[in-house]
């Protein structure tokens, strides 16, 4: 599913293709981009696989977009049972942080959910061991809603809920 281009203020959210390889290849090589991303490069197969759009409806992937520049990428997952929303994930570009970019990156998408997609609950889950990413969250007005310290797939992370409550 190819969603149309969502204006944000001071970006455009646009939908990820396979035709964006070669610009996800370079977002996602780059150490600031995936210190918390995976912690690696992403290769070829894994981006193909997860992020241009093959994964839809259940998964919807974009690129953020300034002056026609990618400089990060954000992607939303339906819940498992369909019915109450799903989550969001983002992350920029270390030479675009710290400017109010990724708060309005964050809040256009929460709005674009709530307003087209009638979501009642979003939800993000950075990881415990990512204090930045769990700061600007909570910043943005993500609500702690608990500490998931046993999941065997991955490191403890902060499950965050919106609307906050």
């Amino acid at each position: 599913m190819t969603h149309p281009p969502i204006q944000v203020e001071g970006a455009i959210l646009r939908s990820t293709s396979p035709r964006d390889l070669d610009t996800l290849r370079d977002l996602f090589a780059d150490p600031g981009v995936h210190e918390q991303w995976g912690g690696r490069a992403l290769t070829d197969e894994e981006l193909l696989a997860k992020y241009v759009g093959h994964r839809a409806p259940v998964v919807e992937c974009f690129l953020v977009e300034v002056n026609q520049a990618p400089v990060g990428f954000i992607q939303f997952h339906r819940a498992e049972n369909g019915l109450e929303g799903g989550g969001i994930s983002l992350v920029l570009h270390p030479v675009v942080r710290g400017r109010g970019l990724g708060s309005a990156v964050a809040l256009g998408m929460v709005d674009h959910l709530r307003r087209t997609l009638d979501w009642n609950r979003i939800t993000v889950d950075p990881d415990v061991s990512n204090p930045r990413g769990v700061n600007f969250w909570r910043r943005v007005g993500f609500k702690d809603e608990r500490l998931v310290e046993s999941d065997p797939d991955r490191p403890s992370f902060w499950l965050m809920v919106w609307p906050p409550g």
